[in-house]
C-alpha cells in the first residue's frame, strides 16, 4: 500500500479500532468487570473521534462510579455531558442499559447544565439492542 493510500485511511483505521476497544470495554462493565472495562479504555488514544470519546467518557464514568457514592458518578456525568452537549452526541445516552436510565433519571433530579441536552438524550428511542451476558 502506497503511502499516500495509507494517509487517507489510517484515521478510519485508528477510530475503528479505538471503536472497538471502547465496545470492549463497555461489554466487559456490563458483564460485572468494571476493571476490565477501564483497563481496555486505558489503550485508547486521547484524540478520539468525539462519539468514541463520549462512549468513552461514559463507560468510564459508569465503571468507575457505578457502585458506589452517586456524587462521585454525577460530578463524571456532568463531564461527560459537557463533552457530548456541543458535539450532539446523543447516541450513548439512548441505550436501553438499566444502570444507564437509573443513572441518567437521578442525574436529572439531581439537576444539570445539560437539561434540554440530557432530555434529549433519555427520550429519543435507541436503536441498539440491549445484550446479556
Amino acid at each position: 500500500m502506497c503511502a499516500s493510500t495509507w494517509s487517507r485511511i489510517e484515521p478510519l483505521v485508528a477510530g475503528a479500532v479505538s471503536a472497538f476497544f471502547r465496545a470492549g470495554a463497555e461489554v466487559l462493565r456490563r458483564c460485572g468487570d468494571p476493571g476490565g472495562a477501564l483497563e481496555r479504555l486505558a489503550v485508547l488514544p486521547a484524540d478520539l473521534p468525539s462519539y468514541v470519546a463520549v462512549s468513552a467518557l461514559l463507560t468510564r464514568a459508569l465503571a468507575e462510579h457505578g457502585d458506589g457514592p452517586r456524587a462521585a458518578l454525577h460530578i463524571a456525568l456532568e463531564h461527560v455531558l459537557a463533552a457530548a452537549a456541543p458535539e450532539g452526541v446523543v447516541r450513548p445516552f439512548a441505550d436501553p442499559d438499566p444502570l444507564l436510565r437509573e443513572v441518567l433519571a437521578d442525574h436529572r433530579a439531581w439537576g444539570t447544565r445539560h437539561e434540554a441536552f440530557l432530555l434529549a438524550c433519555v427520550t429519543r428511542r435507541a436503536h441498539v439492542r440491549n445484550f446479556r451476558c
